[in-house]
C-alpha cells in the first residue's frame, strides 16, 4: 500500500503567511489606483459633459451652463439649460474629487464653462484635485492632468 503525501502543518502555515503578505501590499497598491480611476473618471465625465452642453446648445440655440457644486464633501456637476425639456436634469456625481480651486479661492458653487448658441463665451480656469493627482482646466476647456508629487 501507498502511502499519500500529505501536507504538514508549518507547510500550510508558510503559504497561508506568504498569501496573506501578497493581499496586504496588493490591497494598499490596489486602494490608491482605485483614487486615481476614479479621479480619471471623474475628469472624463467633465469632458464628455462639456461637449454634450456644448451640442445642446447649438442644437437648442440656448444658453447652456456646467456648474460644480460642492454638497458635504461630494461633489456634482450640474448642467443649467433654458429649455424646458432638460430643465430637470439631474446633477452628476464626481467622486474622485476632493477639492476644486478657482483663480482666487475655493468655492462650493463654482460655474465652469458657458455656451451660447454652440459658441463657447466663457470658461473659468479651475484645478481639481484628487488623492494624489490634480487635473488642470484652463481658459480654451482643455484638460492637463499632473502627479501631485511633481508639482
Amino acid at each position: 500500500m501507498k502511502k499519500k503525501r500529505r501536507f504538514t502543518l508549518l507547510e500550510v502555515l508558510i503559504c497561508l503567511a506568504v498569501v496573506g503578505l501578497l493581499s496586504a501590499l496588493f490591497g494598499i497598491q490596489g486602494k490608491d489606483l482605485l483614487e486615481q480611476r476614479r479621479l480619471q473618471g471623474s475628469i472624463n465625465l467633465i469632458h464628455s459633459e462639456i461637449e454634450k452642453a456644448k451640442f445642446l446648445s447649438l442644437a437648442y440655440r440656448n444658453d447652456v451652463e456646467l456648474v460644480l457644486i460642492q454638497k458635504q464633501k461630494e461633489y456634482y456637476l450640474q448642467m443649467k439649460c433654458d429649455e424646458p425639456a432638460f430643465a430637470k436634469m439631474k446633477a452628476l456625481s464626481l467622486p474622485g474629487i476632493i477639492k476644486v480651486r478657482g483663480q482666487k479661492k475655493q468655492a462650493s458653487s463654482f460655474q465652469l464653462v458657458n455656451f451660447s448658441s454652440g459658441t463657447l463665451t466663457a470658461v473659468f480656469p479651475c484645478t481639481l484635485y484628487g488623492k494624489n493627482k490634480l487635473c488642470r482646466i484652463d481658459n480654451k476647456a482643455s484638460f492637463t492632468t499632473v502627479d501631485q508629487n511633481n508639482f
